[in-house]
């Protein structure tokens, strides 16, 4: 399967996979966008096409943050809602995807449909709202996460001291101690037995990722925006839908946002460093699982060092030039975006990172045109090669204009 990161433990012997099991993405709205984004009930017809795109409003009550509810459908086949008309006064517009098509064996399929949405509806990506990335695995979280809660230090009814919890955090205990649930204002985490609670579609979906027979146990791990945002504002990495598609990324999201929760300190394991601090051996349910893992794309790290400064100079420089780029799509200002990122000694994937920035928060008319652009940019800014890379990007770009 392609669809998945697969984490078997070379160890214990356990199959685990992390996917994605549900997914939220926003996006704006402009003037230019083929898609009305109405208020008013009585102008808006029942059925409207875009392309592959179908929506038909949907008369039940919808998001409690927007007016009106759409069921999509692309390519015949229903893949999610749209939410529109904000009561907030917003132009930001909100899809949820079906949880059939995060469990589909195509491994981009909801990536697909994310692309559709944007290009037939003329619609800019924003953020992602929420996302819930999911372990599961051969192994007993439940019994494991129990034995350790239940000799917290943290438990009035413990029966012994064994351990303490690395965050402050209260679980809750649900099903006779067969879920627990870890809570969060914008981050929580819920361990459970899957298999007692899935649908037809999600067991095929085991059956075909080499679970036929076995009991399938869960961490669901809960992302808010604000979390995704304070994970982009103070590790200064990049989260968006196109790091979703790298299977190491999303293991190493995954694994940020639970091993503080799931972790505990030793108390049996205690020790002293140099200058006679206490210290405790960490101990989590995920030990014993392999968690292929990679680094998050990250922002200059001159903006971070440069943390008083109201102004970046080079970062100014290469926003200026690409935004010039966009509007007039000239070939000469995309060249000067490489020509200054080498003068100020950027790393190709922290101007990629920067593009990205640029691109939210462009002000402009999002013409078709100008998306064009803006995706025409994310996809070729590469190293340089070997000869006149003035004359072969050119040659690319005219052939492209075509």
């Amino acid at each position: 399967m392609n669809n998945l990161n697969n984490t078997d433990s070379l160890t214990e012997g356990y199959k685990s996979i992390i996917h994605i099991d549900r997914l939220e993405i926003t996006f704006r709205h402009s003037i230019f966008s083929t898609f009305r984004n109405i208020r008013n009930p009585d102008t808006i017809p029942e059925k409207q096409l875009y392309g592959h795109i179908e929506l038909i409003l949907d008369n039940r009550c919808g998001s409690s943050a927007y007016y009106h509810t759409f069921c999509v459908y692309y390519k015949g086949y229903k893949v999610g809602k749209l939410h529109t008309g904000s009561k907030r006064g917003k132009t930001d517009i909100e899809f949820n995807f079906e949880k059939r098509v995060l469990y589909s064996n195509k491994r981009d399929y909801w990536y697909e449909i994310y692309q559709a949405i944007g290009s037939e509806l003329i619609l800019a990506y924003n953020n992602i709202k929420y996302i819930e990335i999911c372990l599961d695995s051969t192994k007993c979280f439940t019994d494991e996460y129990g034995y350790l809660y239940a000799n917290s230090v943290d438990n009035k009814y413990r029966f012994n001291d064994y351990f303490k919890p690395i965050r402050n955090v209260k679980p809750e205990v649900l099903d006779g101690g067969n879920e627990f649930r870890i809570g969060g204002s914008s981050n929580s985490i819920q361990v459970y037995n899957k298999s007692n609670h899935s649908e037809d579609f999600i067991q095929d979906f085991f059956n075909t990722n080499g679970f036929i027979d076995k009991t399938v146990y869960r961490i669901e791990s809960k992302l808010k925006w604000n979390y995704i945002k304070s994970l982009i504002n103070q590790k200064h990495i990049l989260i968006s839908p196109e790091i979703l598609l790298d299977d190491k990324m999303l293991v190493t999201l995954f694994d940020l946002s639970v091993k503080n929760k799931l972790s505990f300190y030793d108390l049996r394991t205690k020790n002293y460093d140099h200058q006679r601090n206490v210290r405790y051996d960490r101990i989590s349910i995920l030990d014993d699982i392999d968690l292929r893992k990679t680094e998050l794309l990250k922002y200059n790290p001159a903006i971070q060092a440069n943390h008083y400064n109201t102004e970046n100079t080079d970062e100014d420089i290469v926003r200026k030039t690409y935004y010039q780029f966009i509007r007039t799509g000239s070939a000469k200002y995309f060249i000067n975006i490489r020509n200054s990122a080498e003068a100020a000694q950027m790393d190709d994937l922290d101007v990629i990172a920067l593009l990205h920035k640029f691109n939210h928060r462009f002000k402009g008319d999002l013409t078709s045109d100008v998306l064009k652009r803006m995706d025409y940019a994310i996809r070729n800014y590469l190293p340089k090669k070997k000869g006149n890379a003035i004359s072969r990007f050119i040659d690319k770009f005219v052939i492209w204009c075509k």
